[in-house]
């Protein structure tokens, strides 16, 4: 039996929902959306704290409807005070004391319950503190953002759903899930685990220059053998010997996008 003491708690109810209903991807990746929220929350008002650390951890995937629980483990007084921030935030609909990428991450939340018409609950040793259905509304006022066109590169891990998205890992700890229309999606299909350009109209944050936001237009073709024949052109003169490690073009690719 799970222990009730800090035991952190989101809970999807409603409309029949059960992890038997739910692909297991859209089950991590809310997992995911959870963490996001949580350890942006963390480092931003705790920068003292190292968020590299497993400050908490999935424990278990309950049955009754879709109950996901986390467990913490280091500061723990910091990530539930950190929690209390955001289920009270949820409650004023006031989101000014979170970060943005954190508010980023809850409309993903928002997006998983109007997809499966549910209710998401935020809970801590089974009490609960906060809801968020799929009318909830999360905006925050924010300044510090600016917008334009661009091209977006990275490597396409899954693609699909009744709603079309995508998502593509822009490098080891960046990742952006985008809305795209079917018939782009069947296009797309087929480039899964390969690296694709997707143009469109992005909205940045001025601080961390994550993209909030991206408003798809068209997709741009990646020529990944430009890569590998420019490595090989200089990878013995100019570069100190750097690539010489690199040798296929998925090894180069892998190595340029993880230091975007």
């Amino acid at each position: 039996m799970l222990e009730t003491d800090n035991i952190l708690e989101l809970n999807f109810s409603g409309n029949g929902i059960n992890p038997d209903v739910v692909k297991p991807s859209e089950i991590a990746t809310q997992i995911v959306n959870f963490e996001n929220v949580l350890c942006q929350v963390i480092k931003n008002k705790h920068p003292e704290i190292d968020t590299e650390q497993v400050l908490f951890s999935f424990c278990n995937i309950g049955n009754n409807s879709l109950d996901i629980f986390f467990k913490p483990l280091l500061a723990i007084p910091l990530v539930i005070s950190s929690y209390l921030l955001i289920t009270e935030s949820i409650n004023n609909n006031n989101y000014t004391q979170i970060p943005s990428e954190a508010t980023y991450a809850l409309k993903n939340i928002v997006k998983f319950t109007k997809t499966y018409e549910c209710v998401a609950t935020f809970k801590l040793n089974n009490n609960e503190l906060s809801k968020i259905t799929n009318e909830t509304q999360i905006k925050k006022m924010i300044t510090n953002v600016f917008k334009g066109d661009t091209v977006i590169y990275g490597k396409l891990i899954d693609i699909g759903g009744e709603k079309p998205n995508l998502h593509l890992k822009v490098n080891e700890d960046y990742k952006v899930t985008i809305d795209i229309p079917e018939d782009e999606a069947q296009k797309l299909a087929i480039k899964l685990y390969q690296y694709i350009g997707l143009k469109g109209e992005a909205v940045w944050d001025a601080e961390t220059f994550k993209v909030m936001s991206f408003k798809y237009s068209s997709i741009v073709i990646y020529n990944e053998g430009n890569s590998f024949k420019t490595v090989q052109q200089i990878k013995n003169n100019i570069t100190s010997g750097v690539w010489d490690k690199y040798n296929t073009t998925q090894e180069i690719n892998d190595a340029l996008f993880r230091n975007l």
